[in-house]
């Protein structure tokens, strides 16, 4: 399978990372938030953001996933990202994900991970994805808990011990939970609305 194939919700567009992202996203990965969990506290460099962004398109060139830039519907403004990638001997899937710290608290991380989800079991035919996060990262955690993964394993890691989950295609639900109403819905209805017209 190859393509670069551009996903959407009814509040999210999510399209594959392009290196011209690169600044963006290593904004956005240099959140404390973000940067904590995701990479080890470590600063993230235009370069490191740009292999990043470079390993995904290859993996969308061989497999039909990488990484996506999560984009709001109703204005464009990059919310966050989520992606699919191997890791480990084993070769299994896990899937990424983060937001920027205003937008957080509102769905769209679960939405995100449901919309890639759905493409892995339903496009890519992978039979399972994994979760992977730091102990302490209870908003991730909710997100994988949220969407049917349950609990494996926990390895040593640094700084934290990380969780593992995994969600069979059998188990996973075609239906999203759904996410609280928000003034960001009214405004992204009213702008679907004027395309519509």
């Amino acid at each position: 399978m190859s393509g670069r194939p551009t996903l959407s919700t009814q509040r999210l567009w999510l399209s594959p990372a392009n290196t011209s992202e690169a600044q963006a996203l290593q904004s956005l990965w240099n959140e404390p938030d973000v940067r904590k969990f995701l990479w080890d506290d470590q600063a993230v460099t235009v370069e490191r953001a740009r292999e990043a962004i470079e390993a995904g398109n290859a993996s969308f060139r061989a497999r039909g996933f990488g990484l996506w830039c999560v984009n709001l519907r109703h204005s464009g403004v990059l919310a966050g990202f989520c992606g699919l990638r191997e890791f480990g001997e084993r070769g299994e899937i896990e899937i990424l994900f983060g937001l920027g710290p205003a937008r957080t608290g509102l769905g769209y991380a679960t939405e995100a991970v449901h919309t890639v989800l759905a493409h892995a079991f339903g496009v890519c035919g992978l039979a399972t994805v994994w979760g992977r996060t730091d102990e302490p990262n209870a908003r991730s955690i909710r997100v994988l808990e949220k969407l049917g993964m349950k609990l494996k394993r926990t390895q040593a890691g640094k700084p934290f011990p990380i969780r593992e989950y995994a969600l069979a295609k059998a188990d996973f639900s075609p239906v999203p939970p759904p996410a609280p109403p928000r003034e960001d819905d009214a405004v992204d209805k009213d702008f679907q609305k004027r395309r519509e017209q």
